[in-house]
């Protein structure tokens, strides 16, 4: 797999919408992909960028019958990792979060969306190094037990993401924070929240 490249993006690629996930970059999410118009998504990704814009629905939005993009437009771009071909042209996926996107437009011009995006930088700048010590052992000693060890090495802002996937139940508190480009913001927003008894680490495969 040939690693994401921001600056070669085309800008725009086709998008998966969900009710029920929210992908972070750096977080893997498997997918299992059986619905026609889902079908020709992910053989139009495979043979183009290997990439796919995840999003949530817009809450009514799932239905289609709604006028306008029934998606929320910070989207999380993902790279497909791995892919499976399975009989009747279904996919198995391992689709990898690469970076935080917003959706400038939209088009539904073949079975599925597509959109242009933009990929979004997240925002350290109001944090010295002070500042990101003291949130991340507060946020370790509030999550951290309940994380692999290895998590332990990893920066403030994926540390907030993979809490965030792990730990936070309301799917819409995820899109929340997934739009929260200002890290420390996010932070103090994962924070705020008790933690729940540990979870499944991954989602698990997607009803689409």
């Amino acid at each position: 797999m040939i690693e994401f490249d921001p600056d070669q993006f085309s800008g725009s690629a086709p998008v998966f919408p969900l009710a029920n996930i929210v992908l972070f970059p750096h977080l893997i999410l498997p997918l299992h992909i059986f619905e026609h118009r889902y079908r020709e998504m992910t053989r139009d990704a495979l043979a183009g960028e290997n990439l796919i814009a995840m999003a949530l629905y817009k809450p009514g939005m799932e239905s289609g019958e709604l006028p306008g993009i029934p998606f929320h437009e910070t989207v999380a771009l993902g790279q497909v990792m791995q892919h499976e071909s399975l009989p009747e042209g279904k996919f198995n996926l391992s689709l990898l979060g690469v970076a935080r996107a917003r959706v400038k437009s939209a088009r539904l011009e073949k079975p599925y969306w597509e959109a242009e995006l933009e990929i979004v930088s997240e925002d350290l700048e109001g944090m010295d190094i002070g500042e990101k010590k003291v949130q991340y052992e507060a946020l370790w000693k509030r999550f951290g037990s309940m994380l692999a060890a290895p998590a332990k090495a990893l920066p403030l802002p994926i540390l907030c993401d993979l809490i965030a996937t792990t730990f936070v139940s309301d799917i819409q508190v995820k899109q929340e924070l997934l739009e929260m480009m200002d890290v420390s913001q996010r932070c103090e927003k994962l924070l705020s929240m008790s933690p729940p008894p540990p979870r499944r680490r991954w989602p698990k495969f997607s009803n689409n």
